[in-house]
Parts: C-alpha cells; structure tokens; sequence
C-alpha cells in the first residue's frame, strides 16, 4: 500500500508537470509574442525615425539644393545686371562721346547760343590799373555871393536836382543895402541926366552920377546874376517908373515889407542838372560868400585814369581803344582820350584818361578798375571766343553743334587775349559751335557721369 500511495504521488506529479508545462509555454509564448511585438515596434519606429530624418535631410538637400539655384540665379542676375551697367557705362561713354540732345525748353533755359568758326583777330593788350573819376567838366561848387542865414535848405546829398532848382534860401542884409544903393543911384543918374540934357546940371555931376550907377549896378549884377539883376530892375520900374496916361501915379510894391522881402531874399540855385554829392548848409547857419554849400556832378559819364609806366607811354596815343573792368567784372569800351605830358615824380607813372558812359549808373567815382589797352591787332586763321572753350577730364574741348544735337570735340589752343583764343586744331572754318552755354553743357556732361557711376545714371 504503501508503495502504492508512492506510485500514485508520483504519477500525480508526472501528470501534473505535464498539465503545467503548456500553460507555461502559453506564457512564455505570449511574453514571446509580447517580447516580439514590442521589438517589431521599435524596428518600425526606428525606421519612421530614420525615414523622417531621411526626409528631412532631403527636404534640406532639396532647400540646399533650391537655396543653391537661387544662389546661381542670383549671382545670374548679378552678372546680367553687371552686365547691363557695363553696358549702360558704355552707352554713357558713347553719349559723352556722342551726342547731348536737349529738348527746345532746355535750350531757352540754358541759353545756347551758336557761332560758327571763322578767322578774326588778337589784341595785343596792355593792362593798368586805375580809379574812377568824377568827370571835373561836368561838376559845379556852389558858392552863393552874398552873406547871410540859411532859411531854406531844400536838398541833400544823393538828391538829383535839375538846372535852376532852388537849393536853399538865404536871408541877406548885405543883399538888402545893395539893393537900396541900386535905387538911390539909379533914381540919382535919371535925374542928373534930365538936368544935364536941360542943361541945368553940369556934365562933371552928369558924369559923376553915372560912374556911382555903374558901380553899383556891377556889384548887384554879381550879387544877383543876370537873371535876378533884371528882375532886380523891373522891381525898380515898377516903383519909380514916371505917370503914364493910365497912371495916375507910379506903382509902388504892396508895402515896404514885401519890398524887404524881395530885396533881402537870396537864392541858391542849381547852375546844372546833376546829383548833390557834397553839402555844407543847415538851417539857421550863417553862410558867408566864400562857403561851399553844395557840390553838384553830373553822373551821366565818368573818368577813368589809368596808371602808365614811364617805359610803356610811347606805346599808347589818343584814340586807341580800352577795356575798363571793374572788381565786380562789368565791362565797358572806351577811347584814350588824354595821355598826361608829365610824370609824377613819386610814382614815375604818367595818367592815362579815358572818358566812359555812366548813365545807368553802374560806375562809382573812387572805386578801383583796370583797363586794357589794345596796343596792336594781328589777324588769325581760327578764332572762336574763349567763353566756348571749357576744360573737360584735363582736356579743352568745344562742343559742336549739329542735325542731332552737341558734340564734345577736343581742341589744342594757341594764343589768345581777353575775349578770344586761337584754334590750332580740332575745328573747321564754318563748323557751329557753342559760344553761350558751353559751360552748362559741360556741367550736364560731369552730372550725367556721377549719376552713372553712383547707381544707373538715369
């Protein structure tokens, strides 16, 4: 039995390790199927992995790529646009070169103005110095001739004034007693010369009347003038003139203050038409006959004296022509008129005069000019004015006009004077160029070039 019970525990163990053992193997094969899936799923999710990295190093690759186009697209639109630049460099050498074509606005705004080449002359000329001069032929000092106080003071300096304008008024005693002697003597005579026509007054009183007349009429004529002095007369006939048959007596001023009035009464009046530039009389002040009260210029033209070595005086004679310049660069022409016959001692120049027109006014007395002094003339085969020549990148050049418009053209230049210069070569007889406005031209010329080097040019 006992053996028995042995038996059936270990036939129970047996059966028991048998049922047992599939459950386990169900278990280890779920684990392995678990294990299995779980290491599938990491292979695939290493494989998205790694395939979203793939696609984004492609997608890199193909922005790299793109990025790389658009590089060489750019550095293609560099090169053309490089390109365009060296062509539009190029069209702006040939427009330098070529042609400046201005529309018609542009030309009036400009001023162009055309002059064909030609042969002409150059002065040899002779440049002094020099000042502006009041014209002394045409200024008047004024100096009234009798004493007296200024009542009256009509004008000051800078004022034009015309001939016979009264400048200012003078009352004047000494005027007054020269006026009663004219009375008292002239009254004198007419009676001595009745008398001595009568003969009832001697000739010596006749005479004598007379001389006395004379005197004092000479002393008022100085005193007043011709003018005056015959009003002056007048004033006397009106007084002392006999009855006439309408009269019944003669006719004597209004009162003796108006005849005060009339005879004390001075004025100085304007000899010549002109400008005041000096003046010396105020209101109330006492003038004497000596005193110059005004100053008066005529304007209307000036002098000009030049200073001349003692070396160059046989060169100039009068006549020769002259171009005065002021310090502002406004010019005038004018003739020699005078050539001084001495020379100062202290400087050893002589004065050489010309007489110009100022009658705009333009020419200031004491201001400082020079002047050219054409000494001889030599004739050229190609003349053009020296304002059409204009210096461009270290060339002259001249700009030639034609169907199209302006062309630059280079020229060598020979002598020239103040106002022209003498073409060696680059022109033609008969070509137009530009006189007025080449300077504009030139300056289109230097924008236009900046432009182009700063960006497009246009």
């Amino acid at each position: 039995m006992k053996n028995k019970g042995i038996v059936f525990l270990c036939v129970a163990f047996l059966v028991g390790i048998f049922i047992s053992f599939p459950l386990v193997s169900g278990n280890e094969k779920g684990e392995h199927r678990a294990d299995h899936d779980e290491i599938s799923r990491i292979p695939r999710e290493l494989s998205e992995h790694l395939d979203h990295e793939e696609h984004g190093d492609h997608d890199e690759h193909d922005e790299e790529i793109h990025d790389d186009r658009d590089m060489h697209e750019k550095h293609d639109e560099h090169d053309n646009h490089e390109a365009d630049h060296e062509d539009e460099a190029e069209e702006g050498d040939d427009h330098e070169e070529g042609e400046l074509e201005l529309t018609d606005e542009q030309k009036k705004s400009i001023g162009i103005e055309l002059k064909p080449v030609s042969s002409g002359k150059l002065h040899t000329e002779l440049t002094l110095t020099g000042v502006l001069m009041l014209n002394e032929d045409a200024v008047a000092h004024i100096i009234p001739r009798v004493n007296g106080v200024a009542v009256a003071v009509n004008y000051t300096v800078g004022d034009r004034v015309k001939k016979s304008d009264v400048l200012a008024v003078l009352e004047s005693a000494e005027l007054g007693e020269s006026f009663a002697e004219y009375m008292v003597s002239r009254k004198t005579y007419e009676r001595k010369r009745q008398l001595y026509e009568e003969k009832i007054a001697s000739q010596n009183d006749y005479l004598e009347a007379l001389n006395r007349f004379e005197q004092v009429t000479a002393d008022l004529y100085i005193k007043l003038g011709k003018e005056k002095y015959f009003a002056a007369a007048k004033m006397y006939e009106a007084r002392y003139a006999p009855k006439t048959k309408k009269q019944t007596e003669a006719l004597p001023l209004a009162d003796s203050l108006a005849y005060v009035e009339n005879t004390t009464r001075y004025e100085i009046t304007a000899p010549i038409s002109g400008t005041v530039i000096e003046k010396h009389i105020t209101r109330g002040e006492k003038i004497g006959d000596d005193t110059n009260v005004y100053t008066i210029a005529d304007l209307g033209t000036v002098w000009v004296n030049l200073k001349v070595p003692a070396r160059d005086i046989g060169l100039i004679h009068p006549g020769m022509g002259v171009v005065v310049e002021s310090h502002d660069s406004i010019k005038v022409e004018g003739k020699v008129s005078m050539v001084s016959p001495i020379v100062d001692i202290e400087t050893r120049a002589a004065t050489v005069r010309v007489i110009i027109d100022n009658t705009n006014g333009e020419w200031m007395p004491g201001a400082f000019v020079t002047g050219a002094i054409r000494i001889s003339d030599k004739n050229m085969p190609l003349v053009i004015p020296r304002s059409a020549v204009q210096n461009f990148e270290g060339r002259d050049i001249v700009f030639l006009a034609d169907d199209h418009g302006y062309r630059q053209v280079p020229v060598v230049t020979g002598r020239h004077d103040r106002e022209n210069v003498e073409i060696l070569s680059g022109l033609n007889s008969g070509q137009h160029i530009v006189t007025q406005g080449a300077f504009e031209l030139k300056a289109i010329l230097l924008t236009s070039g900046m432009d182009s080097h700063a960006g497009h040019g246009h």
